[in-house]
């Protein structure tokens, strides 16, 4: 871990691991983005195809955005994360998005924080000026993961996602270099 990081960091959890995916991580990938459908992790309301994720990974790594995973001591993905521009607009070069999914029986051990704390350390190689977060407002669980690694709130964008019959606040946290 760098000691230039603009804020402190803690360690993830004992035998948990991460790397950059590659083609072999897609299915399992896919599959723990298909458990949040049933959350307000993502506004997505159907589960994403195999091929759709594969299609994913490939334009990203073209794009030269990291996606990474957390695996357990026999290599099991147990949760995934990467970074994206935030706007394809050239002004918004130095903003990046994060996504970090965990799967279910992974939530609660750290897994979240290792891979967003090596997001973090990867984006502060990249010449990279902060990271925005877009989070459902009821997500305690995410927000206060993003506000323990130096997230700080936003705005809120009041009613911009509609899942389970209502209508959805989305809390914009940012992390500054």
């Amino acid at each position: 871990m760098s000691d230039s990081l603009p804020h402190s960091i803690q360690s993830g959890p004992a035998n948990i691991s991460t790397r950059p995916a590659e083609m072999r991580d897609v299915s399992r990938i896919c599959e723990i983005y298909n458990q949040s459908i049933l959350t307000v992790a993502t506004y997505d309301i159907d589960p994403e195809p195999v091929d759709k994720r594969y299609q994913w990974l490939l334009t990203m790594e073209n794009s030269n955005m990291p996606v990474i995973v957390a695996t357990n001591r026999n290599e099991h993905v147990v949760g995934w994360a990467s970074l994206s521009l935030f706007n394809t607009r050239p002004g918004f070069i130095h903003t990046l998005e994060n996504a970090i999914y965990v799967c279910s029986s992974s939530k609660g051990i750290g897994v979240g924080r290792l891979l967003l704390k090596k997001l973090i350390e990867i984006a502060a190689e990249r010449d990279t000026h902060s990271i925005i977060a877009k989070i459902d407002s009821s997500n305690t669980p995410s927000i206060q993961l993003h506000t323990s690694l130096g997230f700080v709130h936003a705005g809120v964008l009041k009613e911009a996602g509609f899942k389970f019959n209502k209508w959805l606040d989305v809390i914009m946290m940012q992390y500054m270099f």
